[in-house]
């Protein structure tokens, strides 16, 4: 089959999201997280200082599924060993922008967050995503303060889906494995340019080709 030039065209531009991401900044947000399990916070928002902070990184989650300990026979209850909690999970985490954010847009990725995340930024509310398997990001340029500590906020929700739950039509309603809770993947700050590829095409690279019509050989596609 003779290779033409209009395939060529489609595959360089199919290819543009790794070009893209020359031209993105990102910042990886691993360290410096702490996570606090059940509740709501006071109007879900307000940092308090007396609630139980422990100090983690991430990715993260809160379960322990199985015997994770170096010598699980000298272990009389191993059932100890093992935490298979479903519910509510606050991570927050305190960082400084780079200065040349002010020049960016400014956007939150979550590689994933099981099952249901709520996020806020210096007490604003970014969004939501429900589905604990799928990239999501969250516009962040009005909320983000460049130069100075920024608050995030991510509220986790693991509830296992049932008619009433917080949860109900979250996938998988049910299975023959265990669903972890948490930030389970990386989560970063990304700046673009003002101009640049869509960042909240559900998480992807916001490039997609369809195919318009096929004539014999030829194949007519548009990209966008």
């Amino acid at each position: 089959m003779r290779v033409r030039l209009g395939s060529i065209a489609l595959a360089m531009l199919l290819a543009a999201p790794a070009f893209a991401q020359a031209d993105r900044q990102v910042v990886p947000l691993a360290q410096g997280w702490e996570f606090s399990r059940g509740g709501a916070l006071p109007d879900e928002v307000t940092f308090a200082a007396d609630r139980r902070w422990e100090k983690v990184s991430v990715p993260h989650t809160w379960n322990r599924v199985g015997y994770y300990v170096p010598n699980p026979q000298d272990h009389v209850n191993r059932a100890d060993t093992i935490d298979k909690y479903q519910g509510i999970g606050w991570y927050r985490l305190t960082f400084t922008p780079p200065a040349d954010f002010d020049k960016r847009r400014a956007w939150l990725q979550f590689d994933a967050a099981s099952r249901t995340a709520e996020v806020w930024l210096n007490g604003q509310r970014l969004g939501e995503h429900r589905g604990g398997f799928s990239r999501f990001r969250l516009d962040a340029s009005s909320a983000l303060r460049v130069g100075q500590a920024n608050v995030l906020l991510v509220k986790v929700d693991s509830t296992q889906p049932e008619a009433d739950s917080s949860t109900a039509d979250v996938l998988p309603l049910a299975g023959d494995f265990f669903v972890h809770g948490g930030l389970y993947r990386p989560a970063s700050l990304i700046g673009t340019d003002a101009v640049h590829i869509d960042m909240l095409d559900a998480g992807g690279s916001g490039i997609l080709a369809t195919t318009r019509s096929i004539e014999g050989e030829r194949q007519r596609s548009t990209c966008g």
